[in-house]
């Protein structure tokens, strides 16, 4: 990549500052060094370039990646992997100066009707299980 892309990326992206206004009221000036840019143009591209290196440790679970959402999925076969997989995203997540917002941790267990669940407690410690889960407007239940 030329210099000049190069050291603009780093301008756009060093010693970002964001406040936020409430009810007429603004906050003080914070500095941001980590994160996607939001609603940018370059936003997408940022996020794909950021996340592209997470990958599941387990080869049989899959992680899709939308935005600023994550769906870990995991086969009951492999159920014993959650543990490990939820360590190496929240150690990934610290290297790249990110936080996982536990408040929007969800486990669903989907099973087939015809057959009794193996998962019949919560695997997430601080998870909620849920009976349905909107991902990309489609509801799952």
């Amino acid at each position: 990549m030329p210099d000049s892309i190069t050291n603009w990326l780093i301008d756009y992206l060093d010693n970002r500052q964001h406040y936020t206004i409430f009810q007429g009221q603004r906050s003080s000036l914070a500095v941001i060094n980590a994160s996607v840019v939001q609603g940018s143009v370059i936003g997408p591209s940022d996020f794909i370039i950021t996340t592209a290196d997470l990958q599941p440790t387990n080869h049989h679970n899959r992680l899709l990646k939308y935005a600023d959402d994550s769906y870990l999925l995991i086969g009951s076969k492999h159920l014993g992997s959650v543990h490990a997989e939820l360590l190496h995203i929240t150690a990934w997540a610290k290297s790249k100066n990110l936080q996982i917002n536990l408040s929007k941790m969800h486990e669903m267990a989907v099973v087939r009707s015809n057959k009794p669940s193996r998962a019949t407690e919560a695997s997430v410690t601080g998870g909620e299980r849920v009976i349905a889960m909107s991902i990309l407007g489609v509801i799952y239940d």
